[in-house]
């Protein structure tokens, strides 16, 4: 029987903490990540359940899972923390503009790309520094809401671009990537096309993704899916379980104990672009601008 109580805002430090024992799905090593003792965490989830009315974990001895209404709120509150994190880098980034700093944002993976950006960009301008923020969708809604310039993403997920400027940054595919000795590797071709029992870890159902509108005209006979944060929290779970499905640009930067490959018939493909809103843009911004849409080599 749940009590019901007044509506309260739940404080940010224990949304953190409740995220981070989600992740981790450890009590003891979200501790060790917070630099706390164990029981500081266990006192904080179980006054965050208190105030939900809600129990958020299953636990025993061993194991720890998020129960219904813990992984609701992992999904929303994952989604909150990663927005703030991004508004306040951006505020930070508008106080301490020079006139040689880029600010720029990009989704969830295109890290790899935008470092390639700088990378030729800084030979034309030696100068040149980066002010970076991930936001956790593809969305342009950065750029909407003013509180970006430039923003890296893949264009079937950008919405419309009207009133700003592209850039194309390449267009690449995306391939299956799984632990070096996942038996997935000994199926089949035709099995492996399909992820046939496979776990498919992904982006949270609220995020937009190239995969999220591929899937659809290419069922899959997965035996589930795994909610996950792109980049790290992906490499994390695939060391254990699973299958993901990640663009080729990536590839270099995966750990080694992973391994890439293309094994669909019809893989999916995604154009990346840079999109730029020059109404309150820097000279300096301008400039880069000019040089990625007129210079840039994928």
């Amino acid at each position: 029987t749940h009590r019901r109580k007044g509506a309260k805002t739940i404080d940010e430090s224990k949304l953190r903490m409740f995220t981070c024992v989600a992740q981790h799905k450890s009590f003891a090593k979200a501790a060790q990540e917070l630099h706390v003792v164990t029981s500081t965490v266990s006192r904080t989830i179980a006054a965050l359940e208190d105030e939900l009315d809600s129990q958020l974990f299953y636990r025993d001895t061993h194991t720890v899972e998020l129960t219904p209404a813990g992984q609701r709120l992992y999904d929303e509150s994952s989604s909150y923390l990663e927005h703030f994190s991004f508004i306040t880098q951006n505020v930070f980034a508008l106080l301490h503009r020079d006139e040689h700093r880029i600010s720029l944002t990009c989704g969830p993976m295109e890290f790899v790309l935008v470092s390639q950006l700088m990378t030729q960009y800084r030979q034309h301008n030696p100068a040149a520094t980066l002010q970076l923020s991930t936001f956790p969708s593809y969305e342009i809604r950065p750029i909407k809401n003013g509180t970006a310039n430039f923003f890296v993403t893949d264009r079937s997920c950008s919405g419309s671009t009207a009133g700003y400027l592209c850039a194309p940054l390449g267009t690449y595919a995306w391939k299956v990537v799984a632990h070096r000795d996942s038996s997935f590797w000994q199926l089949p071709p035709e099995k492996q096309a399909v992820l046939w029992n496979q776990w498919l870890v992904r982006p949270s159902p609220q995020n937009v993704s190239p995969i999220t509108l591929w899937l659809p005209d290419h069922p899959m006979e997965i035996q589930g899916t795994i909610a996950s944060r792109p980049f790290s929290v992906t490499c994390t779970h695939l060391s254990q379980e699973g299958v993901a499905i990640l663009p080729e640009y990536l590839e270099p930067w995966l750990p080694n104990f992973l391994r890439m490959e293309q094994v669909f018939p019809d893989p999916p493909k995604e154009e990346a672009i840079l999109v730029f809103n020059p109404a309150r843009a820097t000279p300096a911004e301008h400039q880069f601008f000019r040089f990625i849409r007129d210079h840039y080599q994928p």
